[in-house]
């Protein structure tokens, strides 16, 4: 017991709590992903994309909906267990929180 050494975890303060740094690197690396993805679609399903992104505001919506997906999956605490008993209660956690998500979007 007195050999034992514990690790350092690189810890940033942000808003006087302290976070773990491969969280905000993860919730960083999730929001590139999610609004690279919604562009993407964005530009594959609407005709006139420029149109509807800057002069419609529609790039507003998109991270709207980015921001309220990320703050569904932190309340649904995906960002404090790094794994999951089945893949299946994973998907179905993701999934529960992309559908809230719309739902928010829509009201």
């Amino acid at each position: 017991m007195f050999g034992y050494i514990r690790p350092r975890i690189a810890v940033i303060r942000l808003f006087k709590v302290s976070v773990p740094s491969s969280v905000v690197l993860l919730i960083a690396s999730e929001a590139i992903l999610l609004l690279s993805c919604y562009m993407i679609a964005v530009y594959w399903t609407v005709e006139a994309a420029d149109v509807f992104l800057f002069d419609d505001d529609g790039i507003w919506g998109v991270v709207f909906v980015v921001l309220v997906v990320l703050i569904g999956l932190y309340f649904a605490d995906m960002y404090n267990t790094y794994g999951t008993g089945s893949r299946i209660a994973l998907v179905q956690q993701f999934c529960l929180v992309l559908g809230v998500s719309f739902c928010f979007r829509r009201c």
